[in-house]
C-alpha cells in the first residue's frame, strides 16, 4: 500500500492512499484533503503530518474492517522538501519523493485506466471531481509539447505521483500492462 502525497499550502493538500488488489488492479482505497483556501486557514508541516496520521487511523483495513492503516511507501511531492523532513522526524518510514516525471505518469495512469486496472473509491470525491479536467494544455500541443493544464490537479497529480514511483512494485502483477508493453 502506498499514501501518495501532492503537498500544498495555498493550493489543496491531496493524499491518497493506493492499493493493489487481489483481482490485480490498483484501488484508490481512500482520500484525505485540505484546501486551505475553502477552510480558511493554512496548515503547517506538523499540522498535516498529524492529520495525515488521524486520516491513516480512520481508514478500515481491506477484509477486516480493522480501523487504522501502515502504508509501506509514502510517496511526496519533491518540491515539498521540508514536509519530507517532517514525515522522517515523525518516524514515518518509506518516506521518497515521487518520481515526477509528468508526460510519463500521465502516460501510465491512462493506461491503467484504458485497461481497467485503476479503480477509485467513490469517496476519493477529491481525485473524481478533478480527473474530468485533467487534460492537455491546447497552447502547448500547438508548440508540439505536451504539458497538463495546471488547474485543478492536485489529487491527480498525487495519484500520478504514487502510481508512477511505486510501478516496480505493482507492474509484474498487473499482467495487461505488461503484455502491452511487449
Amino acid at each position: 500500500m502506498c499514501d501518495a502525497i501532492d503537498y500544498g499550502t495555498t493550493n489543496p493538500y491531496a493524499d491518497l492512499l493506493i492499493g493493489l488488489g487481489a483481482d490485480q488492479r490498483l484501488y484508490v482505497v481512500s482520500e484525505y484533503r485540505w484546501d486551505s483556501r475553502a477552510q480558511r486557514r493554512k496548515m503547517t508541516d506538523v499540522e498535516y503530518s498529524q492529520a495525515r496520521k488521524r486520516w491513516l487511523a480512520s481508514v478500515a483495513q481491506p477484509q477486516t474492517n480493522v480501523l487504522g492503516v501502515r502504508p509501506e511507501w509514502t510517496v511526496v511531492d519533491p518540491s515539498a522538501a521540508s514536509y519530507i523532513e517532517q514525515l522522517h522526524r515523525d518516524g514515518v518510514s518509506g518516506v521518497t519523493p515521487a518520481e515526477n516525471t509528468v508526460v510519463d505518469g500521465i502516460r501510465t495512469v491512462a493506461s491503467l485506466f484504458a485497461g481497467d486496472r485503476l479503480r477509485i473509491h467513490p469517496s476519493a470525491r477529491g481525485l473524481i471531481e478533478e480527473l474530468p479536467g485533467y487534460c492537455w494544455a491546447d497552447e502547448k500541443a500547438e508548440k508540439g509539447e505536451d504539458a497538463p493544464i495546471k488547474v485543478d490537479d492536485h489529487s491527480c497529480d498525487a495519484l500520478r505521483y504514487g502510481v508512477r514511483t511505486t510501478e516496480a512494485l505493482w507492474r509484474p502483477h498487473i499482467p495487461m500492462l505488461l503484455e502491452a508493453a511487449a
